[in-house]
């Protein structure tokens, strides 16, 4: 899949009044300690400009970003991070440092590069160079309807293939993982797959993952996660279970989402179920606040057997930190207005697009990594609304990108499961 997502974009010229708004500064993390949350870390953001951040979308389009670990009652460097686009937002540079103690500087960690095709502004390769460490390079090759992934490491050897399937709506309907294998004969051998099936209205899905086994050389079923919706679309429930061996299929966990207004998530309920018993019993919880679609504080909470408590060296809370900044207000009519929601998704990513002047437009998803995950051609309407499925992606964090004649919008989304 290829993915993208935005709130808004404007396309704007010159003489235009400036105005501020508001872009994340920092993030700050804390845990509990002796009945109070104690500061863990805390990341700084650096801009240029009028690059800024997202939250609805979890852009964040820093030029650096510094992370301070906190020790003995004050902050101290631990990590550095640069990045640098193209003319369209794209990071086709990234860089880690990390600090080091005896020389009081930054000491080069990582540097990613990414290339892209000029057209479509797709990944096209990626070097991945860790200073004293393993290099590799990632290949990216887009079919009608498959995407493959070769990771080849420093010494041309193959490292690993993901092959994405999809169906004739663009659907994805496989996942398989393979591992280069020199003996006894070289070639590609099966690790993982997954199957993904979808309802009429493609919202509710189920995701089968098996794994391949070395002495049958068969696939074995692993795990199964089935995810429900609300009326509104929005990811309610997600069920995971496990496959075990003269049982069957087991169930292990029940995560129930609630949202506010905004199709934010605003409380995420985590269950596990009791196989003596044969009933679901609570985990723990976290709870979001929210400024509109920015995040504002998030809590984590463990059931202790009669209520949900933050507990010393369990539970977290995470601060976010924004500031004003001026911008361009644009004179001319805007492209239209850009809205995807649940952030954090689960198993769909709503998109719903009102465009000002319709025209044929591309909807492209893919990992921080420039790994494809959906491309998909779309007709020219004025209200665009589509459900798409992000079942088969694993938890992290995404870009979604719109593509016109005139316009290219590009933004972030998590998933988070």
């Amino acid at each position: 899949m290829r993915t993208i997502s935005l709130l808004s974009l404007l396309i704007f010229i010159a003489y235009a009044p400036v105005n501020a708004q508001l872009r994340l500064t920092s993030i700050a993390n804390a845990q509990m300690q002796s009945g109070v949350f104690t500061p863990t870390d805390s990341t700084a953001y650096n801009y240029q400009g009028t690059m800024t951040s997202n939250m609805k979308t979890g852009i964040i389009n820093y030029d650096s970003a510094i992370q301070y670990l906190y020790v003995s009652g004050s902050y101290k460097n631990n990590l550095l991070k640069l990045q640098s686009f193209n003319g369209i937002d794209s990071v086709t540079l990234y860089r880690e440092y990390n600090w080091a103690d005896t020389s009081s500087s930054w000491v080069s960690n990582l540097d990613v590069s990414t290339n892209f095709d000029m057209a479509s502004n797709l990944p096209t390769s990626r070097n991945v160079m860790y200073v004293g460490g393993a290099d590799y390079n990632l290949y990216y090759h887009y079919g009608t309807f498959t995407d493959t992934i070769l990771q080849v490491n420093s010494t041309l050897d193959t490292v690993n293939r993901v092959i994405h399937s999809y169906d004739s709506w663009n659907l994805l309907i496989n996942t398989l993982i393979q591992n280069w294998v020199h003996t006894p004969m070289p070639g590609f051998q099966n690790l993982f797959e997954t199957d993904y099936s979808y309802s009429v209205s493609n919202l509710d899905s189920n995701e089968l993952v098996r794994n391949w086994d070395l002495t049958t050389m068969t696939w074995l079923k692993y795990s199964v996660t089935k995810y429900t919706y609300d009326a509104s679309n929005r990811r309610a429930k997600v069920n995971y279970s496990t496959y075990v061996p003269g049982t069957g299929l087991v169930p292990s966990t029940m995560d129930s989402n609630v949202f506010d207004s905004y199709n934010n998530v605003i409380i995420s309920t985590r269950s596990l179920y009791d196989t003596g018993s044969h009933t679901y019993q609570f985990y723990n919880q976290h709870v979001w606040s929210y400024d509109t679609s920015r995040p504002l504080v998030l809590t984590s909470y463990s059931w202790t057997g009669t209520a949900f408590a933050s507990l010393n060296g369990q539970d977290n809370q995470t601060h976010w930190h924004y500031a004003p900044y001026l911008y361009i207000t644009p004179l001319n009519k805007a492209v239209g207005s850009f809205d995807i929601f649940p952030i954090p998704a689960q198993t769909v990513l709503n998109i719903r697009m009102k465009w000002d002047e319709p025209q044929p437009f591309t909807i492209s998803i893919y990992d921080m990594q420039g790994r494809i995950y959906m491309h998909s051609m779309q007709s020219a309407n004025p209200d665009f609304q589509k459900a798409i499925p992000v079942a088969g992606l694993p938890s992290g964090n995404y870009i979604v990108r719109i593509k016109a004649t005139n316009t290219d919008l590009k933004g972030q989304f998590t998933i988070c499961r």
